[in-house]
């Protein structure tokens, strides 16, 4: 115990070297204390050593007997896909020996092994392994000699279509013939491999009372048709069928109509007066394109409005079995309007010009309380009857440092502007008062109320 301890104590200490307790050991316990660190390596790295030791094996060559005939290959050269398929050699002069057959193909290489019977030997091809077309190349091994090497190719016909992919567009044309949409189609068997070159494709066309059928064949994978558009609009249908009976859902591409024509618009207004209360309604002749089709439903038509004052005004509308119609307020005073409707970038419209009348030819004022007051109205409109509540009347005062604009709205046809003497301090000021397109213009001078 007294040897561990110290050789501990020893190990512990080995940086702080020289330490006074190793002065007090014997000189067989110092010897030791020096010693146990290598022992206990050199036994690690032997404990280590044999655990990862292994043995050299020499390598030995070996031979083979060699035999002297022809290996002759039974007639093969196309393999079916997916097809459980066998390949047959003579071998007259070898004995019944084992022998390898490496397939290198779709799925990389594997190797069959089996043994001559008699001369002749057969290997069985799985048909996992036979699962892509293409050229496969067999390498008959006997050792390491290659005996024999040829390839075949494994192939697929019509009768194994499976699945026809395909793709039909755009799925929107314009009418008149001139634009088209395309379909193509890609048939594959049941391990999704394509068809070869002339295998036929049936494709049925529907177009409104028109059935048509089409023959495509099939050239390098895929076989295309374009199909041009019809004058009128409708659905170009398509379907297309296999010599097998497989078949596909119908795929369809809209036509529609081309670009429109001029047209015409109109309008209609239960006045004509500028009460800015009723409304204008724009109407569009139906809107048809060089083939006589009704331009489809949502086309945006644009109304663009000039006024007299200079003003420009726009409205908006989508047309609804070919007519765009759309409503704008009367304006507030006279005017004058030239209306004009777009298809932007495609058709335009004549122009139409709509005369505003004035709907009062009076703006009563009165001003009470020094001045202070001023009630506007009660205005009467054309019928004599009270302009509608909400009728704009605007008050620009100017005079004593003060420029400004107050915008009020009529209840009952009247509406009253109140000047306070602690914002509009006594003097002379320019009253301008405008409603419904008429102008009244006053000097007032304001004192105390």
């Amino acid at each position: 115990m007294k040897f561990i301890w110290v050789n501990y104590k020893y190990v512990l200490r080995t940086l702080n070297y020289p330490f006074a307790d190793y002065k007090k050991l014997n000189q067989t316990n110092r010897g030791l204390g020096i010693i146990a660190p290598l022992l206990f390596v050199l036994i690690t790295m032997f404990i280590v050593g044999r655990l990862t030791h292994t043995e050299k094996i020499p390598y030995v060559k070996r031979t083979y007997a060699s035999y002297d005939c022809d290996v002759e290959v039974l007639p093969l050269t196309t393999i079916g896909v997916g097809e459980r398929t066998s390949l047959g050699f003579n071998l007259p002069c070898y004995p019944d020996i084992p022998m390898n057959l490496m397939v290198k193909g779709g799925y990389g290489v594997l190797v069959l092994k089996d043994t001559i019977a008699n001369g002749k030997l057969n290997f069985e091809l799985p048909k996992a392994i036979v699962q892509k077309t293409g050229d496969y190349e067999f390498s008959l091994i006997y050792g390491e000699k290659e005996l024999k090497k040829f390839t075949a190719e494994v192939v697929t016909n019509d009768d194994n279509i499976n699945f026809i992919e395909s793709y039909f567009g755009p799925r929107i044309i314009l009418a008149g013939g001139r634009d088209y949409t395309m379909l193509t189609v890609a048939p594959t068997d049941s391990f999704d491999n394509p068809m070869p070159n002339g295998t036929q494709i049936k494709v049925n066309e529907n177009f409104k009372e028109v059935q048509k059928s089409h023959q495509l064949e099939i050239k390098d994978f895929t076989a295309f048709k374009r199909f041009y558009s019809y004058n009128k609009t409708g659905k170009i249908t398509v379907s297309m069928q296999s010599q097998n009976g497989v078949t596909t859902k119908e795929k369809t591409t809209d036509v529609y109509p081309f670009t429109p024509q001029d047209f015409s618009i109109s309008h209609t207004k239960e006045h004509s007066f500028s009460d800015g209360n009723e409304v204008v309604t724009f109407r569009t002749s139906q809107l048809k394109d060089i083939y006589g089709n009704v331009l489809q439903n949502g086309t945006m038509v644009h109304f663009l409005i000039n006024t007299e004052s200079g003003k420009k005004l726009t409205a908006y509308a989508k047309t609804v079995k070919g007519i765009a119609t759309t409503k704008v307020q009367h304006p507030y005073e006279a005017d004058s309007w030239e209306v004009q409707a777009f298809v932007p970038g495609l058709a335009e419209s004549n122009i139409i010009t709509i005369d505003f009348k004035s709907i009062t030819i009076d703006l009563p004022i009165n001003f009470k309380a020094s001045n202070r007051r001023l009630i506007v109205g009660p205005i009467k409109s054309y019928m004599g009857q009270l302009v509608p509540n909400g009728t704009a009347v605007s008050l620009h005062i100017e005079g004593e440092n003060k420029d400004e604009t107050k915008v009020q709205y009529t209840v009952g046809g009247k509406t009253e502007f109140i000047l306070r003497d602690f914002y509009y301090p006594n003097g002379v000021y320019q009253m301008n008062i405008k409603a419904l397109g008429i102008q009244k213009t006053k000097l007032k001078k304001l004192t105390d109320e």
